[in-house]
């Protein structure tokens, strides 16, 4: 297991906004090489109406963690995101979006895929989170609060790794305070 804690974590500009990259793999990647079999960032759309980066060969999920926006793929399908909403689409695809908002990202390549949720925790709550059974490696992004993960207590912006999952499918997750946590599952390795 691996912890990342906030301070530790890139922030950089782009042309919208800012990116936050959480975590990379393999640990020696580079996003600028997009030489990564999958990456974990936050990102601020601070203006309002933003293009997405073309990243081919790369599949993108998005999910929304403080305001709104309208995604739109040209050509595709638009839809409409709201805080913990997710869209899942094709970096090679022309998209764009109109509204102002933080985001959380997963971009996945190769036979790499992966599948994102929210879980929410009041002060004191404890959650069972069952991985898949095809699941092989999981992260956690602690979007706010403090919480006990595998006796580890991690808060608002740290990230914990877990590179095998071997014959443990389901971890206790324990919120100090009132919490929200995005939890990651990867497999396809």
């Amino acid at each position: 297991m691996l912890v990342i804690q906030k301070q530790s974590h890139k922030t950089t500009n782009w042309s919208g906004g800012t990116t936050t990259e959480l975590f990379i793999y393999p640990r020696e990647s580079e996003y600028q090489k997009r030489n990564f079999l999958f990456r974990v960032s936050t990102a601020t759309i601070e203006i309002k109406e933003s293009q997405f980066t073309k990243l081919d060969e790369v599949n993108r999920k998005i999910m929304i963690l403080d305001g709104k926006i309208e995604l739109i793929h040209e050509g595709r399908y638009s839809k409409n995101l709201d805080k913990f909403d997710t869209d899942t689409f094709s970096g090679e695809w022309n998209t764009r979006s109109i509204g102002k908002a933080t985001d959380f990202n997963l971009m996945t390549k190769g036979n790499v895929n992966g599948h994102m949720l929210h879980l929410g925790f009041e002060t004191e709550n404890t959650k069972t989170v069952n991985f898949n059974v095809k699941t092989q490696k999981a992260l956690f992004y602690i979007y706010s609060g403090k919480l006990q993960i595998c006796d580890k207590t991690v808060e608002s912006g740290d990230v914990i790794f877990l590179e095998t999952l071997s014959n443990n499918k389901s971890i206790d997750v324990k919120a100090v305070t009132k919490s929200d946590i995005i939890v990651v599952e990867l497999a396809g390795f």
